[in-house]
């Protein structure tokens, strides 16, 4: 091979690697392209059924012992004392579509209050407390702590039940006597869960 071929062959070879380490070289390619399709998210909501006679959710409280007298207005319920324990129903549709969704159930373990006292005086710092509060949720199968799309459209009732609390050594029980508490409003949360396949 003479040797102008020879020296033209080795700076092809020597172009075709330097061009290759800076990159690679284009063949043949091709794409297609398909349809998707359309995909639906579902949702999940709470809301209270609200009853006409009364404008609330939720029934008044009563004395879980059933021994409470009614109540005159303002007051939810009659006279409590420490120890006391009440409790109420409150009602909500459950609104739930999603193949895979579940969602829990839950309930603040405790309800705030403004406080203020009956006869006028100053209600004392300590009287400014929180009530513990549980909860039980039942749809028309009984009881359930979470919900699925079965469950869509079902009236799910809560029963709260919250305890005036003995005194404690933060808790002066003295100061809780003649005290209105004006609650704060009670809530019931969902809050979806992933399902384990």
């Amino acid at each position: 091979m003479k040797k102008t071929t020879k020296g033209a062959l080795a700076a092809g070879t020597a172009a075709f690697m330097m061009l290759g380490g800076a990159g690679t070289f284009a063949i043949w390619t091709d794409d297609a392209t398909a349809d998707a399709g359309v995909i639906e998210s579902g949702s999940m909501s709470i809301a209270p059924v609200i009853d006409e006679a009364t404008g609330s959710a939720c029934s008044s409280w009563t004395h879980q012992n059933g021994r409470a007298a009614a109540a005159e207005p303002p007051l939810a319920v009659s006279r409590v004392v420490p120890g006391d324990v009440i409790e109420k129903t409150c009602s909500f549709t459950v609104r739930a579509e999603g193949e895979n969704l579940e969602a829990v159930l839950t309930t603040p373990a405790s309800l705030g209050f403004t406080p203020s006292k009956t006869d006028g005086t100053v209600v004392p710092e300590s009287a400014a407390i929180s009530l513990p509060i549980t909860a039980t949720y039942e749809l028309d199968e009984g009881a359930v702590q979470t919900v699925t799309q079965d469950d869509d459209g079902e009236v799910l009732v809560a029963t709260i039940t919250a305890s005036f609390p003995l005194g404690t050594s933060v808790l002066n029980g003295n100061n809780t006597q003649n005290l209105l508490a004006d609650l704060d409003a009670l809530t019931v949360q969902l809050d979806q869960v992933r399902q384990t396949p």
